[in-house]
């Protein structure tokens, strides 16, 4: 049921109407008695013409009242009362004028019409006021019959009553009824809403996962032959060049990460974690990072593990974190607060997560100027920002989005002036799994004796520069456009081959195809290269052994680790 409030300006509303529609119809009873009772034979005084005239003024000038929207609703209910006596007053005038006590009948029916009140103390109070109206006429003309009279009249007031309850009780139900469908409406224009920015983020995120992936080719090309030239000049300008348009190139390399972690094709390393140890992890850059006037509050409720990969769950804090001290203006109160959190049903709909589940939650609140309804429909639209330009790339919230969603979790948001929230849920770690560090990784050995490798990449540029690195690093090096081409090479000489470097997305055949067939020939060391780093597929293809994973673009040095570590291992296998 509406709240208390809420129901005494519905019972106002429909009173308005209500008289809308009853003023006219008694205004036309009241001419119309007046015109046919003489002629029936009761003739009427002045006083009986004088009541009647009351009552028409008095139901005009409330029907002109609403008509021009000037009645208060508070005083809506003394109108309806004022109307409900109209009619029994001239019939109270009349049976005075002529003294017939069959007038009773109209009394009753008036009484049972006042019911049409949708207010109970005004119902009963009008009641009261016709029967006390009525009693002395009828001790004065109804002779034997008058306790039969005041049974009827009281009969009457408590039908009018019962009637009144009734009405009253279905008007609240259709009203709820109504109430309950506009919610309904307005949740689903909602989730509509929600779809269809959900839907635009999709395509805004598989926009960006093909720009980065393209990127990543063109950058991871400049990178390589940036290395090699810096690696091959005598000329130490040359090689300051170089060394400026490889960090350049990084530069951009961390922007296409950006983008593929929107796009939720970032899908790293994500091992079981305490949240409380990603929160550590990122303590000291926040506060090296963050001004000395930002207050930061830890609020920990649980300390929930979490199945994430500890980098990107980190650079989420930071980056909510940056967003919140530029909302505060570099001074104010910083809160991150973890636990567990069991959204309800519809909350848990809403954000597109699974009902009646326990999530880890991560919150970062701040006390700035808050976010606008407006702006808030946007923020995790990749290259939006509100800052102004040069301030910001407009990246940071995409790529918190993207990460989030690539965890399976979702993301809150609530902001008023002053108080503005951000609540991630991030699915808790299987109950048996225990968290462990993220391992250093193992040094790379020395190189060993050259080999034969082949280099499988569409890309022209990227597999030049990567079979010059191997070359300089003493391995000689064969190119493969695709995998179907590689796979003939591969049957050519079945025995030549030490290791392939198979880039995973390509034309004619992917890597993932060639990863397959050519371990169906061989267990040939490889090391799959690619833009989307550790995609599932990627993961599948590294759980078969022998095999090494590097992400694009790649320095020299990335590349000749693995490629190192997996021919030392053949070595030793062949020692063995």
């Amino acid at each position: 049921m509406p709240g208390v409030a809420d129901v005494a300006e519905v019972l106002a509303r429909a009173s308005v109407q209500r008289l809308r529609t009853l003023i006219p119809a008694l205004l036309i009873a009241i001419v119309v008695s007046l015109a046919t009772t003489a002629p029936l034979g009761m003739p009427l005084s002045g006083g009986v013409y004088a009541v009647n005239a009351v009552a028409i003024t008095v139901a005009a000038a409330i029907y002109l009242a609403i008509r021009r929207d000037r009645l208060p609703l508070h005083l809506v209910h003394h109108a309806c009362a004022a109307i409900a006596l109209c009619a029994p007053a001239t019939t109270i005038a009349s049976q005075w004028h002529t003294g017939r006590a069959a007038m009773i009948l109209l009394i009753v029916l008036e009484i049972v019409a006042s019911c049409v009140q949708l207010s109970t103390p005004h119902l009963v109070a009008t009641s009261i006021a016709i029967a006390a109206g009525w009693l002395p006429l009828g001790l004065r003309d109804a002779g034997d019959d008058l306790g039969l009279h005041i049974a009827a009249v009281a009969t009457t007031i408590v039908f009018a009553l019962i009637l009144h309850r009734i009405v009253l009780a279905s008007l609240l139900a259709t009203e709820q009824a109504r109430l309950e469908e506009r919610s309904a409406e307005a949740a689903r224009a909602a989730m509509a809403e929600r779809l269809v920015h959900a839907q635009h983020l999709e395509a805004v995120g598989t926009l960006a996962a093909g720009l980065a992936h393209d990127m990543n080719n063109i950058l991871g090309g400049i990178l390589a032959q940036a290395e090699v030239l810096r690696a091959e000049s005598a000329d130490a300008t040359v090689r300051r060049d170089a060394a400026r348009i490889a960090e350049e190139a990084e530069r951009g390399a961390v922007l296409t990460r950006s983008l593929l972690a929107y796009s939720r094709k970032g899908q790293y390393r994500r091992r079981p974690v305490e949240l409380e140890a990603v929160v550590d992890s990122v303590g000291t850059l926040l506060s090296r990072t963050l001004s000395k006037e930002i207050a930061i509050e830890h609020v920990v409720a649980a300390h929930p593990t979490i199945d994430a990969d500890i980098v990107q769950v980190g650079q989420v804090i930071v980056n909510l974190c940056i967003n919140a001290a530029d909302a505060m203006a570099g001074t104010g109160k910083l809160t991150i607060e973890r636990g567990t959190c069991t959204p309800s049903d519809a909350r848990a709909d809403a954000l597109g997560l699974a009902r009646g589940r326990t999530w880890a939650m991560l919150a970062v609140a701040d006390t700035g100027h808050g976010i606008a309804d407006a702006v808030r429909l946007r923020i995790f639209d990749p290259f939006f920002t509100t800052k102004p330009q040069g301030k910001g790339t407009g990246l940071g919230l995409s790529v918190v989005y993207g990460v989030v969603r690539a965890h399976d979790g979702a993301i809150d948001v609530t902001s008023l002036p002053g108080a503005t929230r951000f609540e991630i849920l991030l699915p808790l770690a299987e109950p048996s799994a225990a968290p462990a560090p993220v391992p250093a990784p193992a040094p790379a050995p020395a190189p060993v004796a050259r080999r034969l490798v082949l280099v499988v990449d569409d890309e022209p540029m990227v597999r030049k520069a990567a079979c010059r690195i191997l070359d300089r690093h003493g391995l000689a090096t064969r190119e493969a456009e695709h995998g179907r081409q590689a796979l003939e090479l591969f049957e050519a000489e079945p025995d030549t081959f030490a290791l392939v470097v198979l880039d995973m997305a390509m034309p004619v055949m992917g890597g993932a195809e060639c990863f397959r067939r050519l371990r169906a020939r061989a267990s040939v060391p490889i090391v799959i290269v690619s833009g989307y780093a550790l995609a599932a597929d990627t993961r599948e293809l590294l759980a078969t052994g022998r095999c090494a994973f590097v992400e694009k673009p790649f320095t020299a040095q990335q590349l000749l680790a693995p490629v190192d570590a997996l021919l030392g291992e053949g070595d030793a296998r062949a020692e063995g």
